[in-house]
């Protein structure tokens, strides 16, 4: 499992980061962090993960901006996006 996978994961928590990054990395899965959407974009200009893994509440860019600008680039626009958050107050709609 996760052979020759690449992931980005892109949390503003070091703590969260870390968590999901050994998760990845004990399935055999390549794993780079970036600490901001900024930096995140800047990685991508570089490197061609096959996934992007993103908090969607960051400072700065959030999730939802980093992941527009990942699809309105020609060169990213078909890496797959997953966005997550942890909210510590369950949000109830009626």
């Amino acid at each position: 499992m996760g052979k020759n996978i690449s992931i980005l994961v892109v949390e503003d928590s070091p703590v969260q980061a870390l968590k999901l990054k050994n998760v990845l990395q004990k399935n055999n899965y390549h794993v780079a962090v970036a600490n901001s959407g900024e930096e995140a974009l800047n990685y991508l200009y570089n490197s061609k993960p096959n996934i992007v893994i993103s908090d969607i509440i960051m400072p700065g860019m959030d999730g939802y901006q980093l992941c527009r600008q990942i699809k309105i680039n020609e060169s990213l626009k078909d890496i797959p996006v997953i966005l997550l958050t942890q909210l510590s107050t369950p949000i109830i709609l009626l």
